[in-house]
């Protein structure tokens, strides 16, 4: 009959064992309950059983055992039971020749030394009701029994068990320090080669651990490492090594030690080999497997490390279903990052939903937790809002199911304020705000100084401050901010993800203070951290990002000092940063935007005209890309302000009109009191200006004055920003008294123009010439030539200034001169900016830049020569008229013909022309 086992004797037995085995061996790797369930499957192990007979084979009886074992485990009571029923004696009688042969659920009854005490009849109850008066009971009789017995080592080991499990639910010190005491005792009164010393080894390793965990002591990490790798020497069992294995994991995730990942790696692997058909412990070995995987394809970038993962993770939740998902997750997630396919995002989402529905109440917490991380993620690769409000929601329930207490409790609320603070950002929600900066209170306060999540709490919360202050300009939130973040890097010695993170919000911060403060010590040392983040994070997910704070980071040091070699790493490091963003990230818009903020400095410095055609165009991308009201509000004024600097080199009108309508839209989106408001002011006042001399539209200067007024007012306690926006105001004052003549005008322009000036200091910046620039022309407005000609003077000499501000400081001074007859001035004037036409005019300018440049030289030189005649200074005239004209021949040699489009018409040709100018430059 079909389905029948035939039996012949002995001579079967090797077959029907190889049959059973296989069965439970393939159950064991893929969890298909077909493989034991079915009928065959119990009618085999009936006729294995019936082929040993009563002769002793321990082989046949473990595979029959672990068949009916494994059946129990997917059959609803009363089958379970009846499985059971079979298997049990089976393993009774196992235990009698090796008690490793039986699972370790059941092992732990079958060894206990005498019958249950009260105390563990206590614990039982416990485990049955979950009602904490019986655990509590439980401690106090194990206390009990093991002083009354001369401290028992297994009973000393038991108490230790017990309250490191009270420990784990109401988190009193005192409850794992006397844990860790009781357990030290323990394997201290065990002798050696004793049967049960690897399970006390294994429970000490689990209390320091514990103990670790709470307090972050280090040296309580080593000492579980040394405890459980001591029990995996004493007992080559599959549980003592994924214990081991997930304690160096651990470890490594504190030290970064390599040597401690690959022994994680190591350990997990044998715990997998070694747990042989316990599914619960092969699971549990891969999902740190996974982990540990994981964690060494982002050092090494790895493609198949991180295969290893995913299939790792992958068969621990077919074994032991969505229990197993963190490790699974987190692979997946690493692979979205180096793939950027989002159905690995969706995959990590629908397992940590499937987690959370099938999760015991114990785990909730940590599913809803680590569902709401994904959401987040999934919400920065371009889902819509609702996403995060779903992140939103869960990480709250994640709070609330953790309770008071609960050791995950400080991971919950950093996850919940980080998660507020994420939607803050996306829609300048106050309230949000708030709640984010609630949660991350609380989880600090609960959070003692070394614990592991500590780090990231203080991360969260100077972020949350540092938003809080963006909106309100409180100096107060951003020296808190700084603080905050400053604790963060210290605590967070590894160079893992987190560090990366901490410096990079170090530097946010710490730019911030130095534009409000000017301290040039907060910019050494913001650069010093971004530079370090930028190291650690080469070839990493968090690459995009610490490129474009680097990048920021080189054009902050150059505005502060001038350092050319800063302006072609601002624009290298910003154009990496936006090709390492996929193109649905939400920082893809400021991405952008530093890019274009990086080549219009190159172009103030330089004069390339194709750095200003890339700022425009990279600023346009920037408002495309910007997802959100204040995330649009930053695009706009970033565009407003590149369209206003190619007006000033082209003098096309509808750039102008186009950056005066972007610089409205800046300013009306963004809060009074936020502290980009006075920035985004002093755009659309300069835009203004302009435009009100373009288009003989004096309310333009009227509107751009009131805006100048108003900026200054917001800056009151930021001397880097005021000077800026004073030396804005003189400008804007000085043209409408040139236009009106109203007197109070200028003495407010020269007021503000000298305040300028005395704001900036004699540090070396760039932008000190264009104050003494702005405060010269009021003074020679108000006839003030002995003070206004050195100012000029000085303009021209500040060797951190663009060579096209020192060229127009100097030829000012001569032109100003000239005009009042003062012919030495003149003279002075007009020398100093013949020999600054080389430095302005420099031959890596594009083309029409250079067009541009070389309009203007033969006037200079004109004059400089006229004028050292007038004075007598005939040798020095033929000589500036010399330099004149080799500049001019020079830069005419240097036109390269734009070849583009004959190329596309006629290749040889093209070839052939640019020969013939690579000879023609090398005569």
């Amino acid at each position: 009959m079909a389905g029948d086992v035939a039996s012949d004797g002995p001579r079967d037995r090797e077959a029907l064992l190889a049959r059973v085995e296989a069965r439970v061996e393939r159950y064991g790797a893929t969890r298909d309950s077909a493989e034991i369930l079915g009928a065959d499957a119990a009618r085999e192990a009936a006729a294995l059983l019936a082929v040993v007979g009563d002769e002793p084979d321990a082989e046949a009886v473990l595979a029959v055992a672990w068949l009916h074992w494994c059946r129990a485990d997917h059959l609803d009571s009363p089958d379970d039971e009846a499985e059971l029923a079979v298997a049990v004696p089976l393993f009774i009688e196992l235990h009698a020749v090796d008690p490793g042969l039986v699972p370790p659920l059941l092992r732990a009854q079958l060894d206990e030394p005498e019958p249950v005490s009260a105390g563990t009849a206590a614990y039982r109850r416990w485990q049955e009701t979950g009602d904490r008066r019986t655990l509590d009971e439980a401690v106090e009789l194990l206390r009990a029994e093991a002083a009354q017995a001369d401290n028992t080592p297994w009973r000393l080991s038991n108490l230790a068990g017990v309250l490191r499990e009270r420990f784990l639910i109401a988190q009193d010190p005192a409850d794992i320090d006397e844990a860790v005491t009781a357990a030290d005792a323990s394997v201290r009164l065990t002798a050696p080669g004793d049967p049960e010393q690897a399970v006390r080894l294994s429970n000490q390793g689990s209390a320091l651990l514990a103990r670790f965990d709470h307090s972050g002591d280090l040296t309580d990490l080593d000492a579980a490492v040394t405890s459980l790798r001591a029990a995996t020497g004493a007992a080559d069992d599959g549980v003592f090594l994924s214990n081991l294995a997930a304690a160096l994991f651990t470890r490594h995730t504190m030290r970064d030690d390599p040597a401690d990942l690959a022994a994680a790696v190591a350990a997990a692997d044998a715990a997998v080999t070694a747990s042989g058909h316990s599914d619960e412990t092969a699971a549990d070995a891969r999902v740190v497997l996974c982990l540990a995987l994981t964690r060494q394809f982002e050092t090494t970038g790895d493609p198949a490390v991180l295969a290893r993962a995913v299939a790792a993770g992958q068969q621990a939740v077919r074994q032991d279903g969505a229990a197993a998902a963190s490790g699974l997750a987190g692979a997946l997630v690493a692979r979205y990052l180096l793939t950027g396919a989002v159905d690995d995002l969706d995959h990590t989402i629908a397992l940590g939903r499937r987690a959370v529905a099938d999760s015991p109440a114990a785990d909730r917490a940590t599913h809803l937790s680590s569902l709401s991380n994904a959401l987040l993620l999934r919400f920065a690769a371009g889902a819509d809002p609702a996403t995060v409000d779903e992140a939103i929601r869960l990480a709250g329930e994640a709070v609330a199911a953790a309770g008071p207490g609960h050791p995950g409790r400080v991971t919950y609320l950093t996850n919940l304020g980080s998660a507020l603070l994420t939607r803050h950002e996306s829609t300048g929600r106050d309230e949000d705000l708030r709640a984010a900066l609630a949660a991350c209170r609380e989880a600090l306060a609960g959070a003692p100084p070394r614990h592991r999540d500590r780090p990231r709490a203080t991360t969260t919360a100077g972020l949350a401050l540092l938003a809080r202050y963006e909106a309100s300009g409180t100096e107060a939130d951003l020296v808190q901010a700084v603080h905050l973040a400053r604790e963060a890097v210290a605590a967070t010695t590894a160079p893992t993800d987190d560090r990366i993170g901490g410096l990079g919000n170090l530097y946010a911060v710490l730019h911030r203070l130095f534009v409000r403060t000017g301290d040039v010590r907060l910019l050494d040392e913001a650069i010093g951290a971004v530079e370090q983040a930028a190291r650690l994070a080469a070839d990493t997910a968090s690459a995009a990002s610490a490129l474009s704070n680097l990048s920021t980071a080189y054009g902050l040091r150059h505005e502060a000092t001038g350092a050319a070699r800063d302006l072609d790493g601002a624009v290298d490091t910003a154009r990496r940063a936006v090709e390492a963003t996929g193109p649905a990230d939400r920082a893809l818009s400021v991405r952008y935007g530093n890019l274009s903020a990086a080549l219009q400095s190159r172009f103030a410095h330089l004069g390339d005209l194709s750095d200003l055609t890339g700022a425009v165009e990279a600023a346009r991308r920037a408002v495309t890309a910007a997802d959100g009201p204040a995330a649009l509000a930053v695009s706009r004024s970033g565009l407003a302000a590149a369209l206003y600097r190619r007006f000033t080199a082209l003098h096309e009108a509808t750039d102008l009109d186009e950056a005066v309508d972007a610089a409205r839209a800046a300013v009306a989106a963004t809060p009074d009191q936020a502290p980009e408001q006075a920035g985004r002011r002093v755009n659309l006042a300069a835009v203004l200006t302009e435009s009100a001399d373009l288009g003989n539209r004096p309310e333009h200067l009227d509107e751009a004055v009131q805006q100048y007024r108003d900026a200054v007012a917001a800056t009151a306690g930021s001397p880097v920003l005021r000077a800026i926006v004073q030396s804005g105001l003189c400008h804007a004052l000085t043209r409408r008294h040139a236009t009106t003549g109203t007197p109070g005008d200028l003495r407010d322009a020269i007021t503000a123009g000298r305040d300028a000036v005395r704001l900036g200091g004699d540090r070396p910046a760039p932008d000190r010439a264009v104050y003494l620039v702005n405060l010269a022309r009021s003074l020679h407005l108000d006839n003030d030539l002995d003070e206004a000609l050195p100012l000029l003077a000085e303009a021209a000499s500040v060797p951190e200034a663009s060579a096209e501000d020192r060229l127009s400081a100097a030829w000012e001074r001569g032109r100003i001169a000239a005009e009042a007859g003062l012919a030495d001035q003149a003279r002075l004037g007009y020398a100093e900016a013949t020999r600054l036409l080389p430095r302005a005019g420099w031959s890596g300018l594009g083309r029409r830049s250079r067009e541009r440049h070389l309009g203007r030289v033969v006037a200079v030189a004109a004059d400089a020569a006229a004028w050292q005649l007038t004075t007598g200074h005939v040798v020095d005239a033929v000589e500036l008229l010399e330099l004149g004209r080799s500049v001019l021949w020079t830069s005419m040699l240097d036109q390269r013909p734009d070849l583009s489009r004959l190329e596309r018409a006629d290749s040889t040709l093209a070839r052939q022309l640019a020969l013939v100018s690579t000879r023609l430059a090398r005569l």
